[in-house]
């Protein structure tokens, strides 16, 4: 924002305060509008105006906390309230003090920062008036305490409705459209340090147009100080129209696309998995108006890549990776058989635990790969047939594989990465050995650590907000991995692979992309 925006949103802070002044005379809203760099001056100047406040040192605390912190975006600090005494009375009366930061560096524009104090002027009205209810007697601070996450999907939309009636007031008339597309997308896209799960916006677009509309137009658009507390109360009512399964639900569809999104899935896939795939209508529903709202169609279930779905039931992504690994293992067989080598074997088993570090999960038999080349090595040097051990191996390796631990590395992987700290293979290592029945994948991953072939190329951290192609496991590049055996040549009497035995009625109605 430039110079003339900032002078603009310190008016726009000041009106606030003395509108909240008007209505709650003995409670003073303080703005610190700064940058980090700033914030020791921003703390000294509003300490300079509570000189003689009974809450003056609990207010020192809060500052000087939040002065000495890396919190960074606008946020309500807290509440700091003093015991007045009342001239020729034995009695006292509370004296109370607001704060909120407003960091400026992260607006290019005045009206995202006018959004966002408007925001978290709703979760300061709903932390005072939970005060009021239970007032202390004595001196102290207040703050806002998160509970549960359906609680915090629940205030966090009434401070979204909250934000909105304010600016519309403000004449702002498409800021409904606005911030639906914008929590659309967030939830479409990798998000680092939050969460779209809590902010269910988007479903409650129709009620709030109808409600603006059709009942409270003479509210909204006055400009007296006594509108600000029924707009707050106004948009508890809204999103109260919303019970806790409607925000479940959103919670739910949000995950799952979060969880899309950063195993390298794209919006317009995101989208149509949710919108062909799912057998919730509720979910459906979000997936056709969040398409609606981001202008975006949604992909065919037919082009949708291969990988880990959650909008499909377990069972479904069960069969789909089972059938992902017989598929894998049988085209790196090929490539086996040509370079009668079983190098093959061990890149793809190193690429898909290094493929485990970007959430992709399905399809991942790389401890039965692993397995597989040492029945190969062994097989051959004992003068057997290779092929045929290496598939046993590869058989009953996988038998032991363990899918329920695969979703759990797949959270686990999506979680640090939403955490701005995206686990590297060692990471991943620690974290797999702690849990049960997970020798045969931390032995896996110990194994490609130890190859000398292995170069640990992925680095997580270089990508984790970029959205990255999902590129299904069963594909194998022979130029990839077998560059340094192109020497190789098909030959006589070579023995050749045996085709597995797929049971066909398990995957029926399933297609997986080929390279064609």
């Amino acid at each position: 924002m430039n110079a003339n925006e900032i002078i603009n949103l310190k008016n726009a802070c000041a009106n606030i305060s003395e509108n909240i002044r008007t209505i709650f005379p003995a409670l003073n809203l303080h703005f610190l509008i700064t940058t980090p760099d700033k914030k020791q001056d921003a703390v000294s100047s509003v300490l300079g105006k509570l000189n003689g406040h009974p809450a003056s040192n609990e207010a020192f605390q809060v500052l000087r906390a939040w002065a000495s912190s890396n919190a960074e975006g606008t946020s309500f600090l807290g509440l700091s309230e003093g015991q007045e005494n009342i001239a020729f009375s034995f009695k006292t009366r509370p004296r109370t003090l607001a704060f909120i930061s407003v960091d400026v560096s992260l607006y290019k524009e005045l009206y995202h920062a006018i959004q966002a104090i408007h925001f978290q002027m709703s979760i300061f009205l709903e932390t005072y008036a939970n005060h009021l209810k239970k007032p202390m007697n004595i001196n102290g601070n207040v703050f806002f305490h998160r509970t549960t996450p359906l609680a915090a999907c629940r205030l966090n939309l009434k401070s979204d409705i909250y934000s909105i009636l304010q600016l519309l007031r403000e004449g702002q008339y498409d800021a409904p459209i606005m911030l639906a597309q914008q929590r659309s997308l967030d939830t479409l896209t990798p998000q680092v340090n939050f969460a779209p799960e809590e902010y269910a916006f988007p479903i409650a677009l129709d009620v709030i147009k109808y409600t603006i509309e059709k009942q409270i137009s003479s509210t909204v658009t006055t400009r007296s100080p006594a509108p600000l507390l029924a707009q707050y109360q106004l948009a508890g009512q809204i999103a109260d129209c919303f019970d806790n399964d409607n925000l479940q639900s959103w919670a739910q569809f949000s995950h799952s696309c979060q969880t899309m999104a950063w195993s390298g899935f794209t919006p317009s896939q995101i989208l149509g998995a949710a919108i062909n795939t799912s057998t919730n209508p509720f979910v459906k529903a979000i997936g056709h108006m969040l398409a609606e709202l981001t202008n975006l169609s949604s992909t065919e279930e037919s082009h949708l890549p291969a990988g880990y779905n959650p909008f499909l039931a377990e069972e479904i992504n069960k069969i789909r990776h089972d059938r992902a690994c017989e598929e894998t293992f049988e085209m790196i067989m090929y490539h086996v058989m040509e370079a009668e080598s079983h190098l093959p074997l061990l890149r793809v088993a190193n690429n898909q635990n290094e493929a485990l570090l970007k959430g992709k999960i399905s399809g991942w038999c790389a401890n039965a790969l692993h397995a597989a080349a040492k029945a190969y090595m062994g097989a051959k040097d004992r003068g057997i047939p290779p092929l045929q051990a290496a598939r046993l191996e590869f058989l009953s390796a996988h038998s032991q594989s363990n899918w329920a631990l695969l979703m759990q590395v797949g959270q686990y992987i999506v979680d640090m990465r939403r955490q701005d700290t995206p686990a590297q293979i060692n990471d991943l290592l620690k974290w797999v050995s702690q849990q049960p029945d997970s020798r045969h994948m931390s032995d896996s991953i110990n194994i490609t650590i130890s190859d000398p072939h292995y170069t640990g190329s992925f680095d997580a951290s270089s990508q984790v907000q970029q959205p990255m192609t999902n590129i299904p496991l069963k594909k194998v590049d022979q130029n990839k991995f077998l560059s340094d055996m192109e020497y190789a040549a098909k030959r006589p009497n070579r023995e050749q692979p045996q085709a597995m035995n797929l049971k066909p009625a398990e995957a029926e109605g399933f297609s997986f992309e080929s390279d064609d």
